[in-house]
């Protein structure tokens, strides 16, 4: 089915809104509006609730529509790993990143699992890492990604439809620029967290919507990534979705490639190619000045267990 079947809700609230929030719309300011330039799926409002201090696009994609989206496979979400130097540089990042939260948290690691895990890499690098851990992976698509598919590597991929039928409990789960992306953020966040060991960590990771970038960017600031971002946090606001879901940790900055997403809007380069990574490799420290003058960040990340 075409684009052009996902239909769209106004919306009327949020998971994050409280009771003298209502009308919950009294709260919302527009801060921007901004076409869909990926797939060209129409035009959208996002606004900020001045409570929560969370962000919405409105309208969003409905629950049953928004595979649609998707399914055509030619948005950022679908980075195919050619094991390029680009591959080689986010292969190295992943398993920083990886060894740095097991080793800050003295994990012992016997189960992974890497919800919503894209091209696969970071359950490919899981996997390499803990060869003797269970690595599972979880998307929307039907069959998982050639790398994980066709890589070697000892991964269990499901559909996210049928994880629900998996009752295995794990000491690390990966939640990388997902969160954003679901129609109750919440509710993920509690039901992973029903999955973690007593010791367990989530690792949360989504764009700052009070990045530098964003303040200056403004309409041009690609990870608004509309319809798609169907939410937008702020530190205020994702603390408030981890307290509600039932779990605790630090909110920190957290620098990721959002120059890269900018530049393609003006060199029409599809953000996957490499002549736009190299502009997006090449324009980070421009990315991390920014950020240091608006004293932000591209990202926010948070390493979460249990209360």
């Amino acid at each position: 089915m075409p684009l052009t079947d996902v239909s769209y809700i106004a919306r009327e609230g949020c998971e994050l809104r409280t009771p003298d929030c209502e009308p919950c719309s009294r709260h919302w300011e527009k801060i921007v509006h901004i076409p869909d330039r990926i797939t060209r799926a129409g035009e959208f409002d996002i606004y900020v609730c001045s409570k929560s201090k969370l962000g919405f696009t409105n309208p969003y994609p409905s629950e049953d529509t928004a595979y649609l989206l998707y399914e055509t496979k030619d948005s950022t979400d679908f980075d195919v790993i050619r094991g390029n130097i680009f591959d080689n540089i986010q292969d190295f990042l992943a398993a920083r990143l990886i060894g740095k939260i097991v080793s800050s948290h003295s994990l012992t690691v016997n189960a992974v699992l890497d919800y919503s895990t894209g091209n696969g890499r970071y359950a490919a690098t899981a996997s390499r890492m803990f060869p003797s851990a269970r690595v599972d992976a979880v998307d929307f698509q039907p069959e998982p990604p050639p790398l994980i598919k066709y890589g070697g590597y000892s991964v269990n991929y499901y559909h996210a439809n049928a994880f629900s039928q998996n009752t295995h409990k794990y000491d690390l789960i990966i939640l990388r620029h997902v969160l954003e992306h679901t129609h109750y953020p919440v509710r993920l966040l509690y039901d992973l967290g029903q999955r973690l060991t007593s010791a367990g960590i989530l690792y949360l990771e989504v764009p700052n919507l009070e990045s530098g970038c964003a303040q200056l960017f403004k309409k041009y600031w690609t990870p608004y990534y509309v319809p798609r971002h169907i939410f937008h946090f702020t530190r205020y606001s994702l603390a408030g979705a981890i307290d509600k879901a039932g779990l605790k940790g630090e909110i920190h900055k957290k620098e990721g490639g959002s120059m890269g997403m900018v530049t393609s809007t003006f060199t029409r380069q599809e953000p996957s190619s490499s002549v736009n990574k190299l502009f997006a490799v090449t324009l980070y420290p421009l990315q991390v000045v920014i950020e240091w003058v608006y004293k932000s960040s591209s990202c926010l990340s948070a390493c979460l267990h249990k209360k």
